[in-house]
């Protein structure tokens, strides 16, 4: 008798439907382990930054033991080297950037929106154009600032006799302020809510919120959203690309959120002069 022949069966596998659902998981699986790598980079870049702000503000304090004064901050076109004005006062008409012989006023070009000199300071690591850069380093633009007091003493018998000077930043200027009181037009507070004066050389922290009204020098890093800067009324007081505010001598460090990422040190006065007397510079 004849057998009967069968079909051959279909080979075992997937539909379409169970293989939407494995490369969902999969896909879920991904992002989970994606997202613990993310957040471990960006405290390994905040580590870095911080390790990078500590080594340059003892590169500022070694350079003011070295020559007596505070660097200039960088300008943006400066490659990395100290910018002067002309003038003393008034406008500060053409750069002068080092290491031409620098104007024996001192006074800065960009005191208050400039880099961290880190050609003039020797200090590394650097970029192709000779600025410093902080943890994140995914770009050129990610440079260490640099901001400076541009306090002046009048009728001074150091670096420019009988004329205005900026005793932080001409050689052997401090000697003439160092038993003076004299408070910083630099500000550090722990928000920017509550500012008063915002925008202007009167910018002041809200009461109770101030971490220091002497620092002579501040350092700080415009972290992971340099660009656009912070959601929140924190770091616009912190030059960045979309919000300068030269005029504002006010900086914000406040506790990392999704709105604020910046990271600062600074140099206070007492501090300073502390070194220097140590080093025997002062009085």
């Amino acid at each position: 008798m004849a057998s009967l022949s069968h079909p051959p069966r279909p080979a075992a596998g997937f539909t379409l439907t169970e293989l939407a659902i494995v490369l969902f998981v999969v896909a879920l699986l991904i992002s989970g382990m994606l997202m613990p790598l993310s957040a471990q980079q960006d405290v390994r870049a905040r580590q870095e930054t911080e390790r990078v702000l500590a080594e340059a503000k003892e590169a500022v304090i070694g350079f003011a033991i070295a020559n007596e004064r505070l660097p200039c901050p960088a300008s943006a076109t400066s490659s990395g080297q100290e910018s002067f004005c002309t003038n003393a006062t008034g406008a500060c008409g053409a750069a002068i950037v080092a290491p031409a012989a620098m104007p024996a006023h001192g006074r800065c070009s960009n005191a208050h929106d400039g880099f961290l000199p880190a050609a003039t300071l020797g200090f590394v690591p650097i970029d192709t154009s000779g600025y410093a850069y902080d943890g994140w380093k995914t770009s050129d633009t990610n440079r260490l600032r640099y901001a400076i007091t541009d306090h002046t003493r009048t009728a001074a018998t150091q670096c420019v006799a009988g004329s205005d000077i900026y005793p932080f930043t001409c050689t052997k200027g401090m000697k003439e302020i160092y038993s003076v009181s004299a408070s910083s037009d630099l500000q550090i507070c722990s928000t920017g809510t509550g500012v008063t004066g915002g925008g202007t050389a009167a910018a002041a922290c809200a009461a109770n919120m101030s971490l220091a009204t002497d620092a002579v020098a501040v350092i700080y890093s415009l972290g992971k959203n340099y660009v656009t800067g912070g959601a929140g009324s924190d770091e616009t007081h912190n030059p960045n690309a979309q919000a300068t505010v030269t005029a504002d001598r006010l900086f914000v460090s406040a506790s990392p959120s999704p709105s604020f990422d910046d990271q600062l040190t600074w140099v206070a006065r007492g501090t300073l002069f502390s070194r220097l007397v140590t080093a025997g510079r002062l009085p």
